[in-house]
């Protein structure tokens, strides 16, 4: 016995024990000729049909029910003697006519780029060629189409899931894709489509990002640095703009500090960060530069470098090389333990290397006098910005 499916997406011979989604089935088979053929579904009857001479027979049902048919035929001579066909006896069909339950798209698997792993419904990727998982019925056939109904790539679910075994076999343009799954049973049966899972295949990279400060918090000076300068804060405090939902890469040389987050969704957002102790910027001079990257993997181009140099090392201690009384009658250079009467001398020294840009501070006994700036050659002169008293002695220190 044969039987046949003419309906669905698998017509063709049924094997024994399979299912099919066809209702009408042919049923074929071989007997003595011209012998008059009873089919029969279980105990019921289904029909009668008509050997030919060279004792091929078929017989196409009516509709089938929903559920499992077994199959058998009666062949009957024209001496009237009846005889079970050997071949024909409790062939086993089900006829299933319900279709799966709706799959679901659960998450795409990026797997290119800097940034990997789950992307979920509403996200955002580099990938062109994800995988999917999800669920659907055990054994059915899962097939991702998009919005145009474009079949994207199949798979068969497995226990449960089509979990890591559904690798889209075309690529997803740039720009929002909206995915549908559907899934079709072994008898042949579809059933209704997942909800919509979109996606955003982002291949453009963020723009440059920007280093706008950096903020000093280590005393005795603290404060907004200047690019090109120096700071004794090994863990100084950089801010700056960047794509809005963005992370911001810190770098010194090829060395990731870390990371930082950039706020807002849309537009340019800002972004803060300060190194963490292990981190920490060592003694000398450093090029720190910031990369951003995207929700969806992509890396732009490095900053403009913020040029930095770390000093932690006391400067030598200065020392008054000259004063210089200017008012006359008597002018000129004013000697340890002589009077003046300039009370606006001008105190100068030399010799401090290395540490142009600091500031020396002037003395009076306990009294401040102000502050100077080192030259490039190691120099400093300070003038008092207001009269030293007349009459007193003053003993003239400074420090750096």
């Amino acid at each position: 016995m044969d039987v046949i499916a003419n309906e669905g997406i698998y017509p063709g011979s049924i094997a024994a024990n399979d299912v099919t989604n066809d209702k009408t089935l042919l049923i074929k088979g071989e007997s003595e000729a011209n012998a008059v053929i009873k089919v029969y579904d279980g105990l019921s009857l289904l029909g009668t049909t008509t050997a030919d001479e060279s004792g091929n027979w078929s017989y196409s049902t009516s509709t089938l029910a929903h559920g499992t048919h077994s199959f058998s035929a009666t062949a009957t001579d024209a001496a009237g003697n009846t005889s079970v066909l050997a071949d024909a006896t409790g062939y086993v069909v089900t006829v299933d006519l319900q279709p799966p339950a709706s799959p679901s798209i659960n998450a795409l698997i990026d797997d290119a780029g800097s940034v990997v792993g789950d992307v979920l419904n509403g996200g955002r990727t580099d990938d062109i060629r994800p995988r999917l998982k999800g669920t659907a019925e055990q054994g059915s056939t899962v097939t991702i189409t998009n919005a145009a109904g474009e079949v994207l790539g199949t798979a068969v679910a497995d226990a449960v899931t089509f979990i890591s075994s559904l690798t889209l076999t075309a690529v997803l343009p740039a720009g929002a894709n909206t995915l549908y799954a559907t899934a079709t049973d072994i008898a042949g049966n579809t059933g209704s489509k997942s909800t919509a899972f979109v996606v955003t295949v982002d291949l453009t990279a963020p723009g440059t990002p920007v280093i706008a400060g950096v903020v000093d918090d280590v005393g005795p000076v603290v404060g907004a640095l200047i690019n090109n300068s120096s700071t004794n804060d090994t863990m100084p405090t950089f801010s700056g703009t960047a794509e809005a939902g963005s992370t911001v890469l810190p770098y010194y040389g090829a060395t990731l500090l870390g990371t930082a987050l950039v706020s807002g969704t849309t537009g340019t957002g800002s972004w803060s960060f300060t190194p963490d102790q292990g981190k920490a910027l060592s003694q000398g001079a450093h090029s720190i530069t910031v990369k951003a990257i995207d929700v969806a993997g992509n890396t732009g181009a490095a900053s403009s470098p913020w040029l930095i140099t770390v000093d932690t090392t006391a400067p030598t201690r200065p020392a008054i090389g000259n004063i210089v009384d200017d008012v006359p009658t008597a002018t000129g250079t004013i000697t340890s333990g002589s009077t003046t009467n300039d009370v606006r001398p001008t105190i100068s020294g030399t010799g401090i290397t290395g540490e142009v840009g600091g500031m020396v501070t002037i003395h009076d006994g306990a009294t401040v006098l102000g502050t100077t700036k080192v030259q490039s050659d190691g120099s400093w002169s300070f003038t008092p910005a207001t009269d030293m008293t007349s009459g007193a002695a003053h003993d003239h220190g400074d420090d750096l």
